[in-house]
């Protein structure tokens, strides 16, 4: 998420913008450590203690930098929802849901993040996490598909209790890949089963959907579990 090199003390330092008149690495130093042994050099004893003494008086700025995990371990509140139109790269308008983030520990260094579904942006006592929403029409398959019977022309499952008045040659037994309902709404993804009923786009997608309501958008708790959901998805994929 920070896109860093590596996660070497001045790395952080440099990221976060602390300066330090150090200018040798801690690698760099071994050997003037080691040619000080040899022949004691007050310029060498300088260096050294120099790095060290910035070394660990550095360490208390680098607090700042447990403010990225703190926001992902849920010191934040959902201040504010919205909706939004945009276009995509093709021009085409697309819907996000944009949910404002009040930070409990101020961010030192403006970072974002990119996943398919979701866009992250932390900054100072803020952060804001948009969500591309799926309008159109998705599936809401049912458990135990022996139970049902697919009509291909109305292209929906039923169970076996009402499909007995369906005449036989406008019925088969139902599979799991084709024993859904359809439902059209706005949709938002999850990448676990965080709030049902869930809908797919297939029966295989490991990616689900629940409807965009008043309810969840008014629900202090259910914004906060959805929000602490996407940020396991960041902290879990390859960005």
């Amino acid at each position: 998420m920070l896109k860093l090199p590596d996660y070497k003390q001045k790395t952080i330092e440099r990221f976060l913008g602390l300066s330090r008149n150090d200018t040798f690495s801690g690698g760099e130093l071994i050997e003037v450590y080691q040619n000080y042994l040899k022949t004691p050099d007050e310029q060498a004893m300088f260096f050294l203690k120099q790095h060290n003494y910035e070394d660990v008086l550095g360490m208390t700025g680098l607090i700042a930098i447990r403010s990225y995990r703190k926001l992902f371990d849920g010191a934040f509140t959902v201040n504010s929802t919205e909706t939004n139109i945009y276009k995509d790269r093709n021009g085409i308008p697309q819907k996000e849901l944009i949910l404002t983030l009040q930070n409990q520990y101020p961010i030192p260094q403006r970072v974002s993040c990119q996943t398919d579904a979701f866009y992250l942006i932390c900054d100072g006592m803020q952060s804001k996490l948009r969500i591309h929403l799926f309008e159109g029409t998705l599936k809401f398959f049912f458990d135990h598909p022996e139970d049902y019977y697919y009509l291909p022309a109305e292209d929906m499952a039923i169970h076996k209790s009402v499909a007995t008045y369906v005449d036989k040659d406008f019925r088969k037994k139902a599979t799991a890949d084709n024993c859904y309902t359809k439902k059209d709404a706005i949709f938002v993804p999850q990448y676990e089963t965080l709030i049902t009923p869930f809908f797919k786009e297939s029966s295989k997608d490991k990616l689900t959907y629940f409807e965009l309501t008043r309810e969840f958008l008014d629900s202090d708790s259910l914004l906060r579990q959805y929000t602490s959901h996407v940020f396991r998805h960041f902290l879990a994929a390859k960005h």
